[in-house]
């Protein structure tokens, strides 16, 4: 009689389904890659940030003597700065020197003031018979804070209370060719061009503070 096959007789191998784990190697290499990148990018910005803090602008500001108000601006007067071309701040490269060469300081300007357009003019030009007269203004003789260099106004001479004289008008149009404001007290100077017969007029108004101006349009006679 024939024997059945004991199949219960061999073991049965295990097979491991299990995902093989890297290898200590690759792990290494891939830790090593992505700490290069982060350093990179690290110097990088470090790099961008250093540039940005570092870039600077060569500028115009005033000489250390400083500049008295009504002085002819000459190279002496000027001298080179660098500061943060990122900076939120009016100024004058130093390429734009020639521009005020020549020009009258409108006030007196502090040594290392930074340069800017507005600090001088051209000046008078002052032709025969006339004259270029100075007035003293306090809010209410004038009518904006925003007077410039080149606007025209009309002079008139207000009378005082107990006088029963009415304000007239001692010059229709006359240009102002000096500005200079006192942050103080928000009074206000003008350099006013005029016939020399008219400043004669004004000058005596102005002495008994009996002056008031009308601004007007540009041009305006």
């Amino acid at each position: 009689m024939a024997r059945t096959p004991d199949r219960t007789s061999g073991r049965a191998e295990k097979i491991d389904l299990a995902t093989p784990k890297p290898s200590s190697e690759g792990v290494r290499w891939a830790e090593i890659l992505i700490g290069l990148v982060v350093v990179g990018a690290f110097v990088a910005a470090g790099v961008f940030l250093f540039e940005t803090a570092t870039a600077t602008t060569p500028v115009l500001v005033v000489a250390d003597e400083g500049i008295n108000r009504g002085d002819v601006i000459s190279v002496d007067d000027l001298q080179i700065a660098d500061i943060s071309s990122e900076d939120p701040m009016a100024f004058m490269g130093f390429q734009e020197a020639p521009s005020i060469l020549g020009q009258v300081a409108v006030t007196d300007i502090r040594g290392g003031t930074l340069v800017t357009p507005d600090l001088f003019s051209d000046g008078a030009d002052i032709g025969d018979g006339q004259g270029v007269l100075g007035l003293s203004l306090v809010p209410g003789e004038y009518p904006s804070a925003s007077l410039a260099i080149g606007d025209r106004v009309r002079i008139v001479q207000t009378p005082r209370i107990d006088d029963e004289q009415p304000a007239s008008v001692l010059v229709e149009s006359a240009e102002i060719v000096e500005v200079n404001r006192n942050i103080n007290d928000a009074s206000i100077f003008i350099g006013v061009l005029m016939q020399l017969g008219e400043a004669d007029a004004v000058a005596v108004a102005a002495a008994l503070d009996q002056v008031t101006i009308i601004q007007i349009p540009r041009g305006g006679e």
